[in-house]
């Protein structure tokens, strides 16, 4: 039977749960950024497709009980609760089509195994378990590599695979493998394009040209970092000029874009929505993020990071502003997760890695007010894992009174008193979060001291 749209069960709670994932759940999926064009083909598969029906229902039902208890001061999950129980009975049955499916190699098969892959992505997000939803991206990244002629063709308009699957659905992985690999700390890109040349413009034409080539850089620079550049962080031999040649281009690759983008905002034929602006600011943020990464990604001293206070402050500057357009919006969403990378891991790295008394504090306060997780990053979750790297750091400063008489510049943590190679592991259903870190009191050279505790937020 041929079913519509609007109505893809045809019970009372599917057709709920279906417009509940229309109307709320979708939108989530990009926050500053405009709909991704793959959320186009869920809902149009989704006509005929048990595999999407199933999904979307899921989807609806289980984000529209975590509105409904997120304020609930147990911050835990009913598992009893009717909608828990039917998303995860639609979950249950999608997951039978979507291994039937698996079986099949024709290019409509694996299209609908791409997108549903994504929604089960999503429906993991929500449910917190990162680990099963990283395992839908690595099996999906199997998937997609045999069928490009070439790592580097989801760079290209026009994407070059055996089968021709869809170029919208093969961009959102590899966003998400980026993304993957700037949050997971050995993790390099899947889609590897360290050997093709990006041209940058000395103008963009538009914000998802800019968006695109940001990417394309960041993935460079995090396939150098976990191939190269990462050994040279705990290992002080000498670096060889090949490899900081690779590191500088880098950066003048970052800095162009940088020079490119003021050039396309600044010009009087570009007008922006309301949204492009807040995609510019999430950009420029990302931007000064990705160039400290390049400029610092080979040394080990943590005093290398002081050269860049003024980018701190820009990044406070440009999110502080997200943060309150969205606390002015009209529409208080309580639960919104979204696949983009943002500003939580900008504002986390301001917070432990510039070391400026009055800008990270305020990084932390500003963490504290974004309402919204992005990907697996959980603003509150930061902002305590933040709170506890300063002040470990800040107690070790025996004899500095932080709050009396030396100007912020006068007190700027030593280097002795530094934290190196931060790390967590998460637990976010517990709201448990063990972190770790190492400091070198003895210098770069010395041994290293280790932190390792819990943290409950």
């Amino acid at each position: 039977m041929s079913l519509t749209i609007n109505n893809p069960s045809g019970d009372t709670v599917g057709k709920r749960s279906f417009t509940y994932f229309r109307t709320f759940t979708l939108p989530n999926i990009s926050l500053h950024f405009s709909s991704p064009p793959w959320i186009k083909l869920v809902l149009q598969a989704s006509h005929s497709e048990p595999l999407l029906q199933h999904l979307a229902a899921a989807l609806g039902s289980l984000h529209e009980h975590l509105e409904s208890y997120s304020s609930s001061t147990t911050h835990s999950i009913d598992r009893t609760n009717n909608s828990i129980e039917y998303a995860t009975q639609e979950y249950s049955k999608a997951l039978i089509f979507l291994s039937a499916l698996l079986t099949k190699s024709d290019t409509h098969s694996i299209e609908l195994v791409l997108l549903g892959a994504l929604m089960c992505i999503y429906y993991e997000g929500l449910q917190q378990d990162f680990e099963t939803a990283q395992l839908h991206l690595e099996n999906c990244l199997l998937v997609l590599q045999p069928l490009l002629r070439s790592q580097s063709s989801w760079l290209s308009n026009n994407v070059g695979n055996e089968m021709q699957i869809d170029n919208d659905i093969i961009q959102a992985f590899a966003r998400l493998d980026i993304e993957a690999s700037c949050t997971l700390g050995m993790r390099s890109p899947s889609l590897c394009i360290s050997d093709t040349p990006l041209d940058i413009s000395a103008s963009f034409t538009l914000i998802t040209q800019a968006r695109h080539l940001l990417y394309g850089l960041t993935s460079q620079l995090h396939t150098f970092m976990r191939n190269t550049a990462d050994a040279y962080r705990c290992d002080l031999t000498p670096i060889p000029l090949p490899t900081i040649a690779e590191a500088n281009f880098l950066q003048v690759q970052l800095k162009a874009w940088e020079t490119s983008f003021s050039t396309y905002l600044r010009s009087p034929n570009t007008k922006l929505t309301r949204q492009e602006q807040e995609a510019a600011n999430v950009l420029s943020i990302q931007q000064k993020v990705t160039y400290m990464k390049a400029a610092t990604c080979l040394y080990a001293e943590e005093m290398v990071f002081d050269q860049f206070d003024k980018e701190f402050e820009e990044i406070l500057c440009l999110a502080g502003y997200l943060v309150y357009l969205a606390e002015a919006g009209e529409e208080k969403k309580r639960v919104v997760l979204t696949f983009d990378m943002g500003i939580i891991e900008a504002l986390f790295w301001t917070a432990i890695k510039c070391r400026r008394h009055s800008i990270r504090h305020r990084a932390i306060e500003v963490l504290r007010k974004v309402r919204w997780q992005e990907g697996v990053w959980n603003a509150e979750m930061m902002a305590a894992v933040a709170e506890r790297f300063v002040k470990i750091e800040e107690d070790g400063m025996s004899g500095v009174e932080w709050r009396g008489g030396l100007s912020d510049y006068a007190n700027i943590v030593p280097e002795w008193c530094r934290l190196h190679d931060h790390g967590w592991e998460m637990n976010p259903k517990a709201r448990r979060t063990e972190i770790r870190a190492g400091r070198r009191e003895n210098g770069v050279d010395g041994e290293w001291t280790w932190v390792k505790e819990e943290l409950t937020w």
